[in-house]
């Protein structure tokens, strides 16, 4: 009886988590060519590093996020935060990062510069609103830069931050616990 009800369980969760990720593609006009043109996949990544790079994509590409919730009742809900940052890639990225991470701290208002110098340097989209990549909840971003936001300081510029999208300073505006 205990196994029956696991199945049913897990069948039901398997159908939620698939309406929920058609509803998404479907909602952001995203098929799986245009997720690894975003994502520039140059070998078969792992499904769990592929789901990573596909939300941080996103996230740089429309400023949405998946909304679940749905589970919220029975696993917690989980952390959120408010996040900018600053994404370059290339040789020199961590040389340019760590000035403009010292420029920016030396700055009387920190979350404003931190927001002129992503509209200027960032490769990310989200350049274009400050670097801001909005609420978004753990465990959505790639481990690295999770991490980060998660668990340093607010208010306070951090990094360089090495993903596989290229090399990060980040400012947490906000977060919840």
């Amino acid at each position: 009886l205990v196994i029956l009800i696991v199945n049913q369980l897990v069948i039901v969760i398997l159908f939620v988590l698939f309406i929920n990720v058609s509803s998404f593609l479907l909602n952001n006009k995203l098929s799986i060519d245009n997720i690894v043109k975003i994502s520039n996949f140059n070998s078969l990544e792992s499904t769990q590093s592929v789901n990573q790079n596909i939300i941080i994509s996103n996230v740089c590409k429309s400023s949405t996020r998946l909304q679940m919730g749905l589970f919220d009742s029975l696993f917690g809900k989980k952390a959120t935060a408010s996040a900018s940052h600053i994404l370059v890639s290339g040789k020199d990225a961590r040389s340019l990062l760590l000035q403009l991470k010292q420029d920016i701290s030396k700055s009387k208002n920190v979350e404003e510069s931190f927001a002129k110098a992503a509209r200027q340097y960032s490769s990310c989209p989200s350049a274009k609103n400050g670097g801001s990549l909005g609420n978004f909840s753990q465990g959505q971003m790639v481990p690295a830069f999770d991490k980060v936001v998660f668990k340093e300081a607010l208010k306070t510029v951090h990094g360089p931050v090495s993903t596989p999208f290229g090399e990060h300073l980040i400012y947490i505006s906000e977060r919840s616990e």
